[in-house]
């Protein structure tokens, strides 16, 4: 009998979730078609009763929990397809993304004939949803457009000012520029680098280190807390830049 795959951490209670099933038939056993899907590197497969979970994990977070991940349970007669929700992502996004990677498998492995009708639909359905999307990026970057000339238009009005003022109100803007800069650079030491910054160092030091890396003499070289080198680490094991290593 196949032994089915498990890996370390494969588990995503916690975690918010969107989904949608695809009815048809599954023309194959859980049995052989695990050992068909075995070698497509899925963090888990498991087989549970009459259907064969797998999941693919995208990302995780510092503890090496999936923070992004797809899971798919093939039933008898339909496909169940769940995907994560972090904060801040699109579902609608998500849900495209998710049955784009069902398309990847199916095409991998003919093992499912999906019904046409609901296949249809549903693609039907996530189209219309990604032309939606299409359509409100696109009225949110006229809006920003139209924002931006607004500003863009009131700076200028203040440039014509400060060029009519007199010397004194001149040099006394330049002398509070001054300030306003030395002020900022002095918030700026203490705050340290931002994440982005932070995460973009990270990454140099990991790829120049073999993999490795030491929180303690990162932010002993760097000045800052061992807790924000966390952050950091965290921030590129969520968006995918690194993994964990696994024994």
């Amino acid at each position: 009998m196949l032994k089915l795959l498990r890996k370390q951490n494969a588990k995503t209670q916690g975690v918010a979730l969107g989904s949608f099933s695809l009815a048809g038939r599954r023309k194959k056993g859980t049995q052989k078609l695990a050992g068909e899907l075995a070698a497509l590197g899925f963090a888990s497969i498991e087989e549970k009763g009459d259907s064969l979970e797998v999941t693919i994990v995208q990302g995780e977070d510092i503890d090496g929990k999936p923070h992004l991940f797809f899971r798919y349970s093939f039933g008898k007669a339909s496909i169940l397809c769940e995907y994560s929700l972090p904060a801040g992502t699109s579902p609608r996004g998500r849900k495209m993304e998710c049955l784009r990677e069902l398309f990847d498998i199916l095409c991998a492995a003919d093992f499912f004939q999906p019904s046409s009708a609901h296949l249809f639909a549903s693609v039907s359905g996530i189209i219309s949803d990604g032309c939606e999307l299409i359509s409100a990026d696109a009225t949110r970057l006229a809006n920003t457009c139209a924002k931006l000339e607004e500003e863009n238009s009131s700076l200028r009005k203040k440039c014509d000012l400060l060029l009519a003022s007199s010397e004194k109100n001149e040099l006394a803007a330049r002398a509070q520029s001054l300030r306003n800069a030395s002020l900022s650079e002095r918030v700026a030491m203490l705050e340290g680098p931002s994440l982005q910054t932070l995460s973009e160092e990270l990454y140099e030091w990991i790829r120049a280190h073999g993999g490795m890396i030491d929180v303690r003499e990162f932010a002993r070289q760097h000045n800052i807390s061992p807790s924000r080198v966390e952050e950091g680490i965290d921030n590129l094991l969520k968006v995918g830049y690194i993994g964990r290593k696994r024994d």
